[in-house]
């Protein structure tokens, strides 16, 4: 491992706010070693850049109490002094002491100031994880300033923000997601639909162009996943687009059939007012 001082000069950060390999200019990111945490190149196995720094020490009471009390000009001072890549001893970052403490302000003046927003904790979370794992009524808008999130990255239990935001039903999330750049999938739409989420729905069909009657390996369509969630305005809407009731999927089941074996009457006389015009 080539051992390093870190310094200011070496720790360049890109638009985005990932720190750079000052070697090769590529992302670095936080690893564990047998001599403990390190940044590391993550160019290593690609590249074969095998440059890393160690990282810096935990975050002091003072400066922790700082983030307590809001003190945002005084912590703007630290940052510049070199405590932009500190941590306490659980992991946590200036801006994610911010989401812990509610500190929104302050939060805010951090990512302006440029601080490593992908910077991760011990369990691999970044500050807009943490916020959409644990702190629901934090402001999420201040994390997604300045694009200072990856959609895709991954935490040490394989969850990214956009299944953070899934999971919890964070409707106007997920549309920020989605307005920059996420793929929707199968799970994403699966999830629009059981919550009848009509405006993801139509701002889907509008980007992609899909058919309505486009289907799965096991030959559902959009319809029967309305169906069997109960999903009335996303039924009606993907009816109004000419779904067909009576196409079967492999267990032989079509709309049709599955609105009468279900029962939620509205869906049945959803079904029967489009029956005649399909």
């Amino acid at each position: 491992m080539n051992k390093k001082k870190l310094t200011m000069s070496d720790l360049q950060l890109s638009e985005d706010g990932y720190l750079l390999c000052p070697e090769c200019n590529g992302f670095m990111s936080r690893k564990s070693g047998a001599y403990g945490d390190y940044w590391g190149c993550n160019n290593y196995k690609t590249l074969g850049c095998k440059f890393s720094i160690k990282y810096l020490g935990s975050l002091d009471n003072s400066l922790i109490d700082l983030v307590k009390r809001n003190e945002i000009e005084k912590l703007k001072d630290c940052i510049k002094s070199g405590n932009k890549f500190a941590v306490d001893n659980n992991g946590n970052t200036l801006l994610m002491l911010a989401v812990i403490y509610g500190q929104e302000d302050l939060a805010k003046a951090l990512v302006e100031s440029n601080i490593d927003v992908n910077q991760t904790d011990k369990n691999g979370n970044t500050a807009l994880m943490l916020a959409l794992k644990e702190y629901p009524n934090f402001d999420y808008r201040v994390l997604l300033e300045k694009n200072c999130y990856s959609i895709y990255t991954k935490n040490n239990e394989n969850w990214s923000p956009l299944e953070f935001a899934i999971h919890n039903n964070l409707k106007g999330i997920i549309l920020e997601f989605i307005n920059n750049g996420a793929t929707i999938d199968g799970s994403i739409l699966r999830w629009a639909i059981k919550i009848d989420y009509i405006e993801f729905i139509e701002r889907y069909f509008e980007q992609t162009g899909i058919s309505v009657n486009a289907h799965d390996a096991s030959g559902n369509t959009f319809l029967m996943y309305a169906i069997k969630n109960n999903s009335v305005e996303c039924a009606e809407f993907f009816l109004k687009k000419g779904a067909n009731i009576y196409k079967p999927n492999k267990r032989g089941q079509c709309a049709l059939s599955l609105a009468r074996n279900n029962t939620n009457s509205k869906m049945m006389e959803l079904i029967n007012k489009y029956k005649g015009s399909i």
